[in-house]
């Protein structure tokens, strides 16, 4: 948040040159920070990069922030307060993004370890599996860990969306296909996918019933 604060300063004052590298910064620093990061704060962060991208003349790049935005808040209007003339490349990102359309993200991280789970700045409980319907592009997942640990990344959804999910959830999936939801759906991809490493067309997986027989 301070970090966007100075950058919005230097916009203000038509240095575009120090608020890129401001906030640049920042959005380089999210996977590390262990300070809370809002919605708004994240979205900001992308819109002011655009601004100061377009005032430098780099509208290829400027698009690209916005779009980063839009993905986060597509219902976000151009800020009334700020010049009108790179509402266009805006415009052209918003259109673009919806073009692409929304796709699935999966979630299932229920883990003793994990205390907290958010995703772009919105809570989410981690002990209930759920899916949320994202905008294509990066998203920011942050998770607070038992022994007082936070832990980010900056994770690209694209076409066909994905399931995030912890190694625990990811084993317990492996170990009983029978799991419904998408921690299962990632357990055939995975198994699939470590198969065609060893070059092998087929997974036979046996399990085990609840009179020990095999199945």
């Amino acid at each position: 948040a301070e970090a966007l604060a100075k950058g919005i300063v230097h916009v203000d004052d038509l240095d575009y040159e120090k608020a890129l590298i401001t906030i640049s910064q920042a959005l380089r620093a999210l996977p590390c920070t262990q300070h809370p990061i809002t919605r708004e704060t994240l979205v900001d962060l992308h819109f002011f990069q655009g601004m100061a991208e377009f005032e430098m003349g780099n509208s290829t790049k400027a698009k690209r922030a916005f779009g980063a935005a839009l993905a986060i808040d597509i219902d976000m209007a151009w800020k009334k307060a700020y010049p009108p003339s790179p509402q266009t490349v805006f415009l052209d990102a918003k259109s673009e993004a919806l073009s692409r359309g929304t796709v699935p993200l999966g979630v299932a991280v229920a883990d003793p370890t994990i205390t907290a789970l958010s995703i772009d700045g919105k809570t989410l409980d981690p002990s209930t599996p759920g899916q949320l319907v994202l905008y294509q592009g990066r998203h920011l997942v942050r998770y607070a860990t038992s022994d007082d640990r936070t832990v980010a990344a900056l994770v690209d959804i694209s076409h066909g969306g994905g399931t995030l999910v912890t190694r625990q959830t990811l084993r317990d999936a492996v170990l009983n296909l029978a799991w419904g939801g998408s921690g299962a759906v990632a357990a055939r991809i995975t198994l699939a996918e470590l198969a065609g490493n060893r070059g092998a067309e087929r997974v036979v997986v046996v399990t085990l019933g609840d009179d020990s027989s095999h199945r």
